[in-house]
């Protein structure tokens, strides 16, 4: 057991030591968040190279570990988890993390690196073969290595994504390393349970700087580090055989990651936005705005992956899988069901199942139209002005349109989108347009408009709804301004309700 802690002691220390000249690094070389009034809202600017210090330690504890202990030499020599490759593609994600951090890559750029570093470990530590379902083995064959890889930039993204606040990333990383720690030694692999709570040292030694209110952030840098480190020990430590994992244990183990990045995935592909925008609907933003400080935000997070870390390690101790099921599904219901997290993506997702079915079963109907109206974040009603739309769009005979709203610095999101089921017609006589919405010249949605042709001239339809959605731009800036003295009690947001002007467009 003292071979087991004292790496995670030593990291702790390497961490508490570095982390005070990477902060003056940081600052010398412009690494820092910057305040920016509308997503990031910290009062000033904040070091970005805390990820850097907790690879340093984790490298100078595992290094310490491996080459001064004949017992740790030993572990990692009969493990499947190869620290050559692992590390290796830690110092990839670093050196990627790093650049996104001082130049700001595209989504797509950060995945080819991500990419690199798991085809590394892929390459060293080789790939998942079955999967244990409870009870019934499924092997992968050919897609042994796409999942494999699949599960890990899915940890890496989903540790990313959940970092959003101070100290989230640092609480819930904690108690998934020592939950794998725990489960890794329950199993027997010491080298899994050695690297795991090497981790949860240098993780705890970064928290003493990054509690609220946080002195240094740890960047894309540690947050991808600490997503590849979970997600190969989450498979490491869900083992039944020397290629077989338990999937119910290791999806448990990382749930409310997974949940968060889910519904993130799904509320931007169902409202047609690039699954890299990014927004204020995460967990941590949609508990604060329910009224939650950031400590109590982060000992609720904290809970909830305790809950499925526990289910996990009973699944694993008891070998019976549906335990970790449970856990799972009790706190993807609670959130659920309080409507705290994930109402709105659900709500997505069942009219968009339900307008499917719709299209099944009536086809192309004339006159049939189906209708997703969402507030995604945010107390504004925006059914009367969405009302106007719709009320314009079946005078002018349009074929669809959609309305996006997202004004992030005052946490409002909507979402709406109508149709005519009998649109599908020939292309050619489709006309489309797209018209920007702004808030003091920064962007706060579109509204998509499709129609056919007919005898009323395309431009007078455009200049009508241009009218409604130059309303949208107003009500926005009126809640804006409003918002900015809405920590005074009894300031309301104002109506959205349309301007008296925009009646007369209903009736063309």
């Amino acid at each position: 057991m003292s071979m087991l802690l004292m790496p995670a002691g030593l990291a702790f220390a390497v961490c508490l030591v570095l982390v005070p000249p990477l902060m003056w690094v940081a600052r010398r070389v412009n690494l820092l968040d910057v305040p920016d009034g509308r997503r990031k809202t910290h009062t000033k600017p904040v070091p970005l190279i805390g990820g850097l210090a907790i690879f340093a330690a984790i490298c100078v504890a595992l290094a310490a570990a491996r080459f001064l202990s004949a017992d740790a030499a030993e572990w990692f020599r009969t493990s499947a988890v190869s620290l050559p490759g692992l590390l290796v593609a830690a110092a990839v994600l670093c050196l990627l993390g790093l650049a996104d951090d001082r130049f700001v890559l595209r989504g797509r750029h950060k995945l080819v690196g991500q990419m690199v570093a798991v085809a590394m470990v892929i390459f060293d530590s080789g790939s998942i073969q079955n999967l244990d379902f409870f009870g019934v083995n499924v092997p992968l064959g050919i897609f042994s290595m796409p999942f494999t890889a699949f599960w890990l930039l899915g940890a890496i993204n989903s540790l990313n994504l959940i970092d959003g606040m101070d100290g989230m990333i640092g609480c819930v990383g904690t108690v998934i390393a020592a939950a794998i720690a725990l489960m890794a030694l329950w199993a027997g692999n010491m080298a899994a349970a050695l690297v795991a709570l090497t981790l949860l040292g240098a993780i705890a030694g970064f928290l003493c700087f990054n509690l609220p209110p946080a002195k240094i952030y740890m960047g894309d840098c540690g947050s991808m580090l600490i997503g590849l480190f979970v997600g190969v020990l989450s498979l490491h430590s869900a083992l039944k055989g020397p290629t077989t994992v338990m999937l119910s244990v290791s999806v448990a183990l990382l749930a409310v990651p997974i949940f968060d990045t889910t519904a993130a995935i799904a509320r931007r592909t169902l409202t047609g936005r690039s699954i890299y925008t990014t927004d204020q609907g995460h967990l941590h933003h949609c508990l604060q705005r329910s009224g939650l400080s950031g400590r109590r935000t982060l000992v609720l997070v904290s809970s909830l992956c305790l809950l499925t870390g526990v289910g996990a390690l009973a699944s694993l101790a008891l070998q019976r899988q549906f335990l970790a099921a449970v856990a799972t599904a009790a706190v993807v219901g609670i959130l659920v069901v309080s409507r705290l997290f994930g109402y709105a993506e659900f709500l997505l997702l069942r009219k968009r199942i339900a307008a499917i079915v719709v299209r099944l079963r009536y086809g192309n109907d004339k006159g049939r139209t189906h209708e997703v109206c969402v507030r995604l974040q945010g107390s504004a009603d925006w059914q009367e002005l969405w009302h106007t739309f719709t009320d314009a769009a079946a005078q002018l005979q349009l074929s669809s349109i959609r309305l996006d709203v997202s004004v992030p610095a005052i946490h409002e999101d909507f979402h709406a989108r109508w149709e005519r089921l009998d649109s599908a017609a020939d292309e050619a006589q489709h006309w489309k347009v797209e018209i920007p919405l702004s808030l003091r010249g920064r962007s706060i949605g579109r509204l998509d408009i499709q129609g056919m042709r007919d005898e009323v001239p395309v431009f007078e339809k455009i200049a009508i709804l241009g009218k409604i959605a130059e309303d949208v731009e107003q009500a926005v800036a009126l809640m804006a301004e409003a918002r900015g003295l809405s920590d005074r009690p009894g300031v309301h947001p104002p109506s959205l309700r349309p301007a008296p002007k925009v009646g007369a467009a209903q009736h063309v």
